[in-house]
């Protein structure tokens, strides 16, 4: 570990951001003006930038309040410990996962922009059908995957034929 900037650092992870992307660090600065917008891995990670991005800009445009530091600890501590319980190493923090998709829909809510939380639906469905497809086909990239009248995807291989994947 090593001071930078007021922040705990370390070479990985990051100190623990509320929710991933603002330090919790002792000295930092109030309110934040710095944010670690795609620190979370094992995500789709555009989509979940922009909804990180509109949520900073609302913090900093003040449209949106954070908790108070007592409070942000409290959450994080939360999360620590959970990972603790679960087994997972330090390095797992930032993971979210499937979780992203709560993750962002909450951000989009605190932020303003509820009426986008069907985009992050199309992507968990989006994701969802490929990972189905990525694991059972190890050339899943030269697949085509389309959205149908009835919202369930199918993906198209290469060859001809096509297999159905139920939106969940």
């Amino acid at each position: 570990y090593k001071r930078v900037c007021g922040l705990l650092y370390h070479i990985f992870p990051f100190t623990p951001c509320h929710p991933h992307y603002y330090s919790d660090s002792e000295d930092a600065i109030q309110p934040p003006t710095i944010a670690f917008v795609g620190l979370p891995w094992k995500v789709i990670p555009f989509p979940l930038f922009d909804v990180q991005a509109r949520y900073v800009s609302s913090v900093w445009s003040g449209s949106t309040m954070l908790p108070c530091a007592v409070e942000i600890r409290k959450i994080m501590q939360e999360e620590i410990e959970f990972q603790e319980s679960a087994n997972l190493p330090a390095h797992y923090l930032h993971c979210l996962g499937v979780s992203q998709f709560v993750y962002c829909r909450k951000l989009l809510d605190l932020a303003g922009f509820p009426e986008l939380r069907s985009l992050i639906d199309k992507n968990r469905a989006i994701g969802i059908a490929t990972k189905y497809v990525r694991l059972a086909h190890p050339h899943y990239k030269d697949f085509t995957l389309k959205i149908q009248q009835n919202g369930k995807w199918k993906y198209f291989p290469p060859e001809s034929g096509s297999h159905e994947i139920v939106q969940t």
